[in-house]
């Protein structure tokens, strides 16, 4: 399996710069015309290049503001139920000592 993947990576690169030798050498352009065509899309590709790191580079400010929102809004939500959860175990912990005072008393009476 290695073998043929080999060979096929191989043949495909030698093919390649076959292809590439041949155009270079049947051009109907001078070599002078040839260079400043490499030239002008070199040219073109580092415009594009830079174009999508700009579009990357906004894209990525935005998600993470995004992501800064939604954490403190999934914060500020968290903080609410745990201060409910404080004042329910306040709550339950003063009615169970109701509840305890109240059974007490209770046992003092049948007591008397």
């Amino acid at each position: 399996m290695k073998d043929t993947n080999k060979s096929l990576l191989w043949g495909t690169l030698i093919g390649t710069i076959a292809g590439s030798i041949t155009a270079l050498l049947f051009a109907p352009k001078s070599g002078a015309e040839l260079r400043e065509d490499i030239a002008d899309n070199a040219k073109l590709v580092t415009e594009k290049g830079q174009n999508l790191a700009e579009k990357v580079s906004e894209q990525s400010v935005k998600i993470a503001s995004k992501v800064k929102e939604s954490t403190e809004v999934f914060l500020q939500e968290i903080r609410g139920v745990s201060s409910e959860n404080q004042v329910a175990k306040v709550s339950g912990i003063s009615e169970t000592a109701k509840t305890e005072q109240a059974a007490d008393e209770a046992a003092k009476d049948d007591t008397i």
